[in-house]
């Protein structure tokens, strides 16, 4: 085994390995900066190493006093470095010189790299190369000094300097004229902090102007501006408004209502009273003198606003609190409006006056909310978030059908009674089915000329019409019978086309063009139901029947009908399965239709009577019962919807919104 000098291109560090070592695969490292080091560079398949310049080779250790001036001169060197150190340094140990330590790489004898064998053998002194003395192989490496590593220089920062007098005006104006709640929303509590010491100093770094530009133009103080702008515009208006209409007049009427408002007009017979409502929409409302109990001028609720309001102007914001409830209680909106606008002037924060007009509790997260939807939209002179507008149009009337907006429009279609439906050039309902009449039959008596003499013709008069199953017709049948030598009888009997008993079914169809998309509808149809006899009202969808309702005993309610079923629909189509059975009430009549003539006891011509045994025909079930008077017997009552682009566009980028 051969002792092999080494010295550290990297560092100069001068040491010894055994030839072993130096041909193992992974090489040895230098003890005084641990790089990895070898004869020629990398090893094929091993570690990256370092160059190194070889001293001498030998066998065998070196000179014992050799090692001993070795050791004393790296002592000196140690210490000599710690000097320059603690010189450096200021003469007191830095944190970061401790941390270096902590952290800095274990010493050579602790490094878990092949272990150097022992030389037993006598140590020969190495020859000297470039110079430097020959240094004894000891027989285990000298530790050196740990490296320390001085912390690198943080560049001192720039000297502040003037912020830009724009930047400066702009946040005084834009932000720090608003109230503390809006900027509260528009910086954070860190943000405050640093504003308030950068504007105190008016310095600062080319950092601190970014971070004030960005606060200027970002969207949290857009918002909050926008909004106290708001807030302060409808406070004009509205104060305007709500103080020249203020109900100055109370009106009792006779069912005890309690109207205020103002009286913008009266007559013997009709007074007119004019009321405000909030957003300035102002109604008239007509009311017929009988029916007012009681008029006092100058005595309604608006005289006690004016003064509870100059009042609140000078009390703060307890006594404006105070007045809002009071306007709520007392059914006075538009004034409400005004006084939660008062409030939101002095605290933008008031949670009930904020909640009364129409503000966000949190108007920075409505409007991220408003980002996530597609940005807020605009609409009758307000911001609003896509939801918010949507569920509004909604209340308003509006519908949403197939991702559009279309326009809510009711429309009624009504067929009167059948007797003047017959007549109308316009039928917008199409009805197929079968009719029939209730009669009434007189008959008076005719003289047949051709052979003079007298009979009884009927005179048949339809009391009602409507639609059956079947209709029940009856024939007269006429017999002679028995007779006396003074009067001759003729019997009439009634025979019905369907015996009685018998169960009939029929269907009566309607066909109702709407010409619109229909969005919801409902429906009437007048009929008497009697026991044995029923009518099923169906919806024909597509070819199949869908049963909405069965008829009662006296029908004339309105059934609504699915949405789902016809949302979208331009046709309803309705039949209605109507069952009865067979019912006659007979009826028994007796006529004399010719007088007796007789000279002395001779009998010129006989009396005539005749009896009529009549079957009157009593229906179970019938739809759209009509007389002369009969105001209405079907009415389909939809709405349809008219398409509104102008919607549409509004939501643009936020159609998702609609689905």
């Amino acid at each position: 085994m051969a002792r092999v000098d080494l010295r550290c291109g990297s560092c100069g560090y001068m040491f010894f390995v055994s030839d072993v070592q130096l041909a193992k695969p992974e090489g040895v490292k230098c003890p005084s900066c641990l790089a990895p080091v070898g004869l020629t560079g990398p090893t094929p398949g091993g570690p990256r190493k370092k160059t190194v310049r070889v001293l001498a080779t030998g066998s065998g250790g070196g000179d014992p006093r050799m090692k001993l001036y070795i050791l004393i001169g790296g002592g000196v060197v140690v210490i000599a470095i710690a000097a320059v150190i603690f010189m450096f340094s200021g003469g007191k140990p830095r944190e970061d010189d401790d941390e270096a330590r902590r952290t800095a790489p274990a010493p050579v004898n602790n490094n878990p790299g092949p272990a150097r064998p022992i030389v037993k053998e006598t140590p020969k002194p190495a020859p000297a190369v470039n110079n430097a003395p020959a240094r004894p192989a000891p027989t285990t490496a000298p530790t050196p000094a740990p490296v320390t590593k001085e912390a690198p220089k943080t560049p001192a920062p720039a000297a502040p300097v003037d912020l830009p007098p724009e930047i400066v005006k702009a946040l005084r104006e834009q932000l720090l004229s608003l109230k503390e709640w809006h900027v509260s929303l528009a910086l954070s509590a860190p943000e405050k902090t640093r504003v308030d010491g950068l504007l105190s100093t008016g310095k600062g770094g080319a950092g601190d102007v970014e971070f004030l530009k960005s606060l200027i133009e970002g969207p949290r103080l857009r918002v909050v501006r926008e909004e106290a702008g708001m807030i302060q515009e409808a406070y004009a208006r509205l104060e305007k408004e709500a103080l020249e209409s203020l109900p100055v007049d109370k009106v009792t009427m006779n069912d005890g209502r309690i109207l205020h408002g103002k009286i913008v007009e009266e007559t013997a017979d009709l007074l007119k009273l004019e009321r405000k409502f909030a957003g300035g929409v102002a109604g008239v409302m007509p009311l017929a003198k009988p029916g007012v109990k009681e008029i006092l001028k100058g005595k309604g609720l608006g005289s006690e606003f004016k003064t509870r309001w100059d009042d609140a102007l000078k009390g703060g914001p307890a006594k404006m609190g105070a007045l809002l409830t009071w306007c709520k209680e007392s059914t006075l909106p538009l004034q409400a409006s005004l006084t939660a606008y008062a409030l939101l002037v002095d605290n933008p924060g008031m949670t009930e006056a904020r909640a009364e007009a129409g503000f966000a509790t949190d108007p920075v997260s409505r409007m991220l909310e408003a980002e996530k939807q597609g940005g807020f939209i605009t609409h009758e002179g307000r911001r609003w978030v896509p939801k918010e507008l949507k569920d509004k149009l909604l209340r308003d009337g509006f519908v949403i059908m197939d991702g559009r907006w279309v326009s809510k429009k009711d429309k009624i279609i009504s067929v009167p009674g059948l007797f003047r439906y017959e007549t109308q050039n316009d039928k917008p309902v199409v009805i197929a089915g079968t009719v029939a009449h209730d009669e009434v039959v007189n008959y008076v008596t005719v003289q047949d000329l051709t052979t003079n003499s007298f009979t009884e013709k009927p005179e048949i008069k339809l009391v009602r019409r409507f639609f059956v199953s079947a209709p029940m017709v009856v024939t007269p049948t006429r017999t002679n019978g028995p007779g006396t030598p003074e009067v001759e009888t003729i019997i009439v009997t009634d025979k019905g086309s369907i015996a009685a008993g018998n169960v009939t079914k029929g269907e009566v169809f309607l066909t109702v063009p709407v010409g619109a998309p229909m969005l919801e509808a409902s429906v009437m149809t007048s009929a008497e139901v009697k026991p044995g006899g029923s009518i099923a009202v169906s919806l024909i969808l597509d070819g199949n029947r869908t049963p909405l309702y069965n008829c009662g005993t006296k029908e004339d309610k309105s059934h609504k009908i699915p949405p789902e079923l016809i949302r979208g629909k331009t046709e309803v189509q309705l039949v209605a399965e109507i069952s009865s059975r067979a019912t006659y009430r007979p009826k028994t009549e007796k006529r004399r239709v010719r007088g007796l003539k007789k000279d002395g006891n001779y009998v010129l011509q006989k009396a005539l009577d005749v009896i009529y045994n009549q079957l009157v025909p009593e229906y179970q079930a019938v739809l759209f019962p009509s007389n002369s008077n009969t105001v209405e017997v079907f009415r389909l009552t939809v709405a349809t919807g008219d398409p509104s682009p102008g919607l549409d566009k509004l939501f643009e980028n936020a159609k998702d919104v609609l689905k």
